[in-house]
């Protein structure tokens, strides 16, 4: 179920080349230098009949398989859901990851699909995997929700991922679409650790010249968050979530117990300099900033299943899309306590 590891493949390496050996000095050598002409015709149809034979077997044999799906009655059916979950489909991916924000593209819209009043769910790959929740909150507020996604390119304006060399347009992009349309509702969404933090999965950099993520964030930051308050009537900034084990759905089929989630104290570190950055949108009354910390954390480690057992992510870092219905949920609850347009940062925050 998962890639063989180096060492393994040496291994088997080693085991291919003994039975190669073998199969030339047991099999090949004697069949070759057989001294009787006859008997060397009568070996050589014994063996092509013998082969064609195991060949017609192994083919039903594979077709037997093919057809039953690889007998998964084998596996309990909780073994079967966490190996499904390992390739699940995602919605919203194969016609719009990439592309540019249009208000007319059937196929990147959520929410309330004839109303007249515009949302914009911006971001990366995380923002993609909020989709399916958010659609049904925009549903219930009356918005048209337009996807502005890009795996690998945070919502940020005036930075450029080496990763994804058509971040920056991107961006601009939007940037353009937010102008002309001023929408009732901006979403941002993102794996922001991995852009804020030095020990961050990509290094960014920006059109003035600075360079890594510590020196380029906090002013990309600033410097969009000034940009959508304009732009936007209302902003929701959704934080950091705290993720799960690395191939978390593997680690479920094949473990005796569950692994255990992500620490706290882990995830707070990682987090921390996204939340230092975003203590800028205090300046704004229409920019609400969202922890999400209290949605998965207790005091010691951060869950990745509900309560019924269900994975509440795809992948280490990824929500589900059950897991974009729980966080959904909590954060129409946040958006319900009447403090909408106050920013919601951590309370141990340094």
């Amino acid at each position: 179920m998962e890639p063989i590891p180096q060492g393994g493949a040496w291994a088997l390496f080693l085991v291919a080349m003994a039975l190669a050996s073998a199969s030339y000095r047991y099999v090949e050598t004697p069949f070759r230098k057989h001294g009787n002409d006859k008997a060397k015709l009568n070996g050589r149809q014994h063996l092509f009949a013998t082969s064609t034979a195991v060949m017609g077997l192994l083919g039903g044999a594979a077709v037997a398989v093919t057809q039953n799906q690889g007998w998964e009655d084998r596996f309990a059916p909780d073994v079967l859901a966490y190996d499904s979950a390992r390739y699940p489909h995602i919605p919203f991916k194969d016609d719009c990851d990439g592309r540019w924000p249009d208000s007319r593209n059937p196929d990147c819209v959520i929410g309330d699909r004839d109303s007249e009043h515009l949302a914009i769910l911006w971001g990366d790959s995380y923002a993609l995997a909020w989709a399916p929740g958010l659609d049904a909150m925009l549903k219930a507020q009356g918005l048209r929700g337009i996807l502005a996604v890009n795996s690998a390119c945070p919502p940020l304006l005036g930075i450029h991922n080496p990763s994804d060399p058509g971040c920056h347009d991107d961006n601009n992009a939007t940037h353009d679409w937010l102008a002309a349309n001023k929408p009732d509702l901006i979403i941002m969404a993102a794996a922001w650790p991995a852009y804020s933090g030095p020990e961050g999965r990509y290094s960014i950099f920006d059109s003035e010249g600075r360079r890594g993520n510590v020196a380029t964030f906090a002013p990309a930051f600033k410097r969009t968050s000034i940009v959508t308050g304009s732009l936007g009537k209302s902003v929701i900034i959704i934080g950091p979530t705290p993720g799960a084990p690395a191939d978390i759905p593997f680690k479920l089929a094949v473990a005796k117990t569950p692994p255990d989630g992500i620490r706290k104290d882990d995830f707070q570190r990682m987090a921390q300099p996204f939340w230092t950055a975003a203590q800028y949108v205090e300046a704004f009354d229409n920019i609400v900033v969202i922890d999400t910390m209290s949605w998965f954390c207790d005091s010691r480690v951060c869950r990745y299943l509900d309560e019924q057992g269900e994975l509440l992510y795809r992948d280490g870092g990824h929500l589900s899309v059950l897991g974009a219905d729980f966080v959904v949920a909590r954060l129409l609850s946040r958006l319900d306590t009447g403090s909408f347009y106050q920013p919601d940062f951590p309370s141990d925050l340094e």
